[in-house]
């Protein structure tokens, strides 16, 4: 057993050498312990089993990313939980979900969360809106295996699709997509932090097309899933601003507009059905 004040101290001058963030070992502790923050300040004589946090600490200094570790992360009000076959919920992803419930008209009807990964998108959506009529899609099921899960463990209902990108929606008239599909070029992935390289789906972040494949296929398939005046979001790469707005300058689309992160960098288009 351990003081829990010095033990943190000693544990994060050890992790911040492998470049581990002080706000990730705050939360190993939290998490590991059950104490709040506070706690680790005013209680530093508490008791703490050590052993407890081995195995994470060194996963830590291999560059796991903490949610693996901990198997979850909050996400706009919910608790998600993330294996390596999913993506980790960004903040950036917490805005998309911000920006849509103050602009959107809809709050029933049909919501599509397409390329759904752990589901956090069209959770937290439907969570706020309850009369929606949800349906997660992914094209991997061990994904959608744990999207079902987020549903179950955030009270949410959601008809839950597997298959290849709009294929298990035809037939269907959608009022509200949206859509965080794989946007990375090749190129932009080897550039990739090694915690993301190194332990995040592949499948899930890189596109080809110069990262533009997923917009396209919507910008030309997605007519005919809607009737006019249906909502599409999108999340976007940074350097994506002007060409993803553009596919959706033809004749079935209108409005389509690129929004801008806290960071000031091009990261949601909304767009309507004609």
């Amino acid at each position: 057993m351990r003081e829990l004040g010095l033990f943190f101290q000693e544990t994060l001058k050890e992790l911040q050498g492998f470049g581990v963030s002080k706000h990730d070992i705050v939360d190993l502790f939290t998490h590991t312990y059950g104490v709040d923050r506070l706690t680790i300040m005013v209680e530093p004589h508490r008791s703490v089993d050590e052993k407890k946090i081995i195995e994470a600490t060194e996963r830590l200094k291999n560059g796991e990313p903490l949610p693996y570790i901990i198997g979850t992360v909050p996400f706009f009000g919910c608790e998600i939980k993330v294996t390596p076959s999913v993506l980790i919920p960004r903040q950036e992803t917490e805005l998309l979900v911000a920006f849509i419930l103050e602009e959107t008209k809809k709050t029933s009807g049909l919501l599509v969360d397409l390329c759904t990964g752990s589901g956090c998108i069209g959770i937290a959506l439907k969570k706020a809106h309850p009369p929606f009529d949800l349906i997660l899609v992914d094209n991997s099921p061990e994904a959608l295996a744990i999207a079902k899960e987020n549903c179950k463990e955030n009270g949410v209902e959601a008809t839950c699709l597997l298959g290849n990108f709009l294929d298990p929606l035809q037939g269907q008239k959608i009022d509200l997509l949206v859509c965080n599909p794989p946007y990375i070029t090749a190129d932009e992935y080897e550039n990739l932090d090694k915690s993301v390289k190194n332990f995040e789906p592949k499948s899930a972040l890189v596109a080809p097309n110069n990262g533009l494949f997923f917009y396209e296929k919507l910008a030309h398939e997605l007519p005919s899933l809607m009737d006019s005046g249906s909502e599409l979001y999108l999340e976007i790469g940074y350097q994506q601003g002007i060409s993803v707005p553009l596919l959706f300058s033809g004749s079935d689309w209108v409005g389509a507009k690129c929004h801008l992160d806290l960071a000031s960098h091009p990261r949601f288009v909304s767009v309507l059905r004609r």
